[in-house]
């Protein structure tokens, strides 16, 4: 599975369980995304580890920037983990 294609399975479900309800949140979202699955050159998101997060919050200097994409990619990767994706949350293992 190719990061790009669990972002679209992501954005449904959390579209489908109202936890993303408008086009504005979504395409926060998917900013965020874009640029992890940059970091990560769209791969599996099985295989990402602790510093490609930290790879990809280096992308924003200011650090309520950096808390919103943390939290974007801790609900992301929790999903991964509710779906039998990943056992772990690379994210939450990132202060």
């Amino acid at each position: 599975m190719r990061f790009s294609d669990a972002i679209e399975l992501y954005v449904a479900d959390m579209r489908r369980y109202g936890r993303i309800n408008s086009d504005r949140t979504e395409a926060s979202y998917r900013h965020r995304f874009y640029a992890h699955g940059e970091d990560l050159r769209n791969r599996d998101p099985r295989t990402t580890g602790r510093d490609d997060i930290k790879r990809t919050l280096r992308r924003w200097k200011y650090p309520n920037t950096q808390r919103n994409a943390h939290a974007i990619l801790i609900s992301f990767y929790d999903w991964t983990m509710e779906e039998g994706i990943r056992k772990d949350n690379p994210a939450r293992q990132v202060r």
